[in-house]
């Protein structure tokens, strides 16, 4: 049949193979196969989850020294994550960015949508964007409770100015303030966040509430310290 067979890593595999059994014969999924179709329910929900793609570094391929010890931490995290840390939240943070942050955020919900763990990516901009618009709009709506009532939330880009837009009134402090409150301290769903700002600078720019909120739902928040710049083209391939 047309359909046995399929292209994968450069070449085709067959998609079933029989095997013997007690004197019998069944037809069963090639571990090619099963190792694509997987492949493929993973890129579909990362792509519904904002985190588009695998990420190229991640936990596994951290650069750098870690000379505080965050990675071993983060990979037990995912492994014990139903058992243990389902409630723990994180904070991720440098003085600078390009410190892996980001990456090694998505690779938690990489290694956690493995074992079907509904997970979302958002930066902290866009949350106040939808948080603002749910009120009058119910697309808006679904987007933000899928956000709220996820089992595990990343939170891109927190607390910090210039990524994140702040009214001079300081209007959307309110509607974050009750989402945070919602997932962090109501329902206890663990969400990291990723930011350019200390826990003990939130306040400078977002006020006391949401500094206490923060830092009384983070055990221990971790530095990053490790730059990396990773050029998208070749040099060779740019004039092309």
């Amino acid at each position: 049949m047309e359909n046995d067979r399929f292209d994968y890593k450069g070449r085709v595999f067959p998609k079933y193979k029989i095997i013997e059994k007690d004197g019998e014969e069944f037809v069963v999924f090639t571990d090619e196969w099963k190792e694509h179709t997987e492949e493929l329910r993973l890129r579909h929900f990362l792509s519904r989850s904002g985190v588009g793609e695998v990420p190229q570094y991640g936990l596994a391929t951290y650069v750098g020294e870690d000379k505080f010890n965050n990675i071993p931490k983060l990979i037990k995290y995912c492994d014990e994550f139903k058992e243990k840390f389902h409630k723990v939240n994180l904070y991720f943070w440098s003085e600078i960015n390009s410190t892996q942050k980001s990456t090694c955020a998505k690779d938690l919900i990489v290694r956690l949508a493995k074992q079907g763990i509904p997970c979302y990516f958002v930066l902290m901009d866009e949350l106040l964007s939808q948080l603002m618009r749910a009120e009058r709009d119910e697309e808006a709506e679904a987007r933000v409770r899928q956000w709220q009532y996820a089992p595990f939330l990343v939170l891109d880009e927190c607390f910090t100015k210039g990524q994140v837009t702040i009214f001079s009134s300081g209007y959307q402090k309110a509607f974050l303030n009750t989402f945070l409150k919602s997932r962090l301290e109501q329902n206890k769903l663990a969400t990291c966040f990723t930011s350019n700002t200390p826990i003990e600078k939130i306040k400078d720019v977002w006020g006391d509430s949401l500094q206490s909120l923060v830092n009384r739902n983070i055990p221990t928040p971790m530095f990053f310290d490790d730059t990396i710049s990773v050029s998208r083209f070749r040099n060779s391939d740019i004039w092309r």
